[in-house]
């Protein structure tokens, strides 16, 4: 490439100049679409669009007639992607316009829903041992029978005592009873006696069970690694317990999360205004395009019922960044999912730690293990080099919480880098 003037170049006044662009006008007319092409060539797949809404090169020959691309819809024999003809391109994208989201048909009949998390296990503690207790009572029963305990009793009274035990037994109340929620003492005693990493009960089963799975894997990592020994996660009743004793909170919140209440937004308030950090759990990193930009609807919620300080990006240079380890990003489940901290905490009564931490990466799912300590649930797309960040997260998280910020002197790495590149 050259200029058009002869002040940088020699070569526009030269003889070899129009040959040149002759022969590059040659090729100009390459791409010209024939008339036949014109009228009724097949629109034919380019790049397809892949489930995480990127374009690839196509890994099939699929095509579209010229008179039905209007009619077009996405479907297994025409993928939705970019699909070309005769120089120009066109776009069949997943829904169509007008088009709406139904649910799913009914499950034929013999089929089981099974979740992310496998089928739910099926406790058999309480009938084996119910079993075995009247398998005992049995043998007593025998053992007295032929040593002659029970001579001056009737065979039916017998027979009768012990169906009357063995129903006992197995109908016996409590053999499967519910935990009851913890009263204030036990849960100060809980809450007080060793470091918990505790989660807000929102009352959906799964999602519940998912964040203690979560934090049990989180506890499990920060025993291994670091000194922080934490016991048991705690599930907290914002209606009922008294979260100000408590470093920190993990609350998964939905579109369909109701507001607190004015008690439990009271709780709220008083745990931020003494030093209590609250993560907020969105889980929509795959989803939050479909809102087309609206806020989220269960958070919006809270934020208007408790006194939440105005958010902003986490900083490059954050100590969430090199609180334990260095690092870039903040992955859970999702990845690339933005992480929001206060904007401004000089003035704060933390010593500068931001009070709420907001994302959506939905981090518990990333953590879950069982009790095996095998994982969960699948970290998309980074697998398990992902599930390994999301745990070096979760560890900085713990120790901003606990610590503060005492590596925010600490040299910053890239920052450096930066202003030596200038």
């Amino acid at each position: 490439h050259v200029t058009a003037a002869p002040d940088w170049s020699n070569l526009p006044i030269s003889g070899l100049f129009p040959e040149m662009m002759a022969r590059v006008a040659a090729y100009a007319n390459s791409s010209a679409p024939s008339e036949q092409e014109a009228t009724g060539a097949a629109w034919r797949l380019d790049a397809s669009l892949t489930a995480e809404g990127r374009l690839e090169s196509a890994g099939v020959d699929a095509r579209i007639e010229a008179d039905a691309f209007n009619e077009a819809r996405a479907s297994i024999d025409t993928p939705p992607g970019r699909y070309s003809r005769a120089g120009a391109a066109r776009a069949l994208n997943v829904l169509s316009e007008g088009a709406t989201l139904a649910p799913l048909p009914a499950m034929p009949a013999g089929l089981a829903l099974v979740t992310e998390t496998g089928p739910a296990p099926r406790p058999l503690g309480g009938p084996l041992l119910a079993l075995a207790l009247a398998l005992l009572i049995l043998d007593a029963l025998a053992m007295g029978w032929l040593g002659g305990t029970f001579r001056g009793v009737g065979r039916r009274s017998a027979a009768t005592a012990a169906s009357a035990l063995f129903a006992l037994v197995i109908f016996a109340p409590g053999a499967d009873a519910q935990d009851e929620p913890l009263s204030d003492d036990e849960f100060y005693m809980m809450a007080l006696s060793e470091l918990r990493l505790a989660y807000v009960i929102t009352g959906d089963e799964d999602t519940d069970e998912m964040t203690r799975a979560g934090l049990v894997g989180l506890s499990r990592q920060l025993n291994r690694r670091t000194s922080i020994e934490p016991a048991e996660p705690l599930g907290v009743n914002l209606e009922v317990h008294d979260i100000s004793v408590l470093p920190m909170l993990y609350w998964v919140v939905d579109e369909d999360t109701p507001a607190p209440s004015p008690e439990a937004a009271e709780r709220l308030d008083l745990f931020l205004r003494t030093g209590g950090v609250l993560v907020i759990d969105t889980r929509d990193a795959a989803t939050a395009a479909m809102r087309g930009g609206a806020p989220h609807p269960g958070l919006e919620r809270i934020v208007e019922t408790i006194d939440i300080p105005a958010l902003a990006p986490v900083p490059d240079e954050h100590v969430l960044t090199r609180a334990f380890y260095l690092l870039s990003e903040f992955p859970g489940r999702w990845r690339d999912a933005p992480v929001w901290v206060e904007a401004d905490t000089r003035g704060s009564a933390r010593d500068g730690v931001s009070g709420v931490v907001v994302g959506g990466g939905d981090w518990a799912a990333a953590w879950a293990v069982d009790e095996s300590g095998r994982p969960l649930a699948a970290v998309t797309p980074g697998g398990e080099r992902q599930r390994e960040i999301a745990y070096r997260f979760g560890i900085n998280l713990v120790m901003y919480v606990l610590t503060g910020n005492y590596k925010s002197d600490q040299v910053h790495v890239p920052a450096i880098l930066e202003r030596l590149g200038q």
